[in-house]
């Protein structure tokens, strides 16, 4: 997964893990961290500043199609293609 700088448009980052499309990405509040949702039916929370994986959360049997961060950043929903809606806590 690659994340460009949004000011400028260039490359800023390469995220490795995910074996499958990332979908959908979502910025925490404070932009410190970064969730992703995959093909590979998991959710990924990347640290921002060291670019490493911090929370890999496997649960979904299926695709991965939406991923958001509650708004204190304290919980992640995810849902996707098995029908389930998903409520992560930290």
């Amino acid at each position: 997964m690659a994340v460009a700088d949004r000011s400028t448009g260039k490359f800023g980052a390469a995220f490795r893990g995910h074996v499958g499309p990332v979908y959908q990405m979502s910025w925490s509040a404070d932009s410190r961290l970064l969730l992703s949702g995959s093909r590979d039916s998991t959710l990924k929370v990347w640290d921002i500043r060291t670019r490493k994986l911090k929370q890999d959360l496997p649960g979904h049997s299926d695709e991965v199609f939406s991923v958001d961060w509650s708004p204190n950043g304290e919980k992640v929903a995810s849902g996707g293609k098995d029908k389930v809606l998903k409520l992560w806590m930290g």
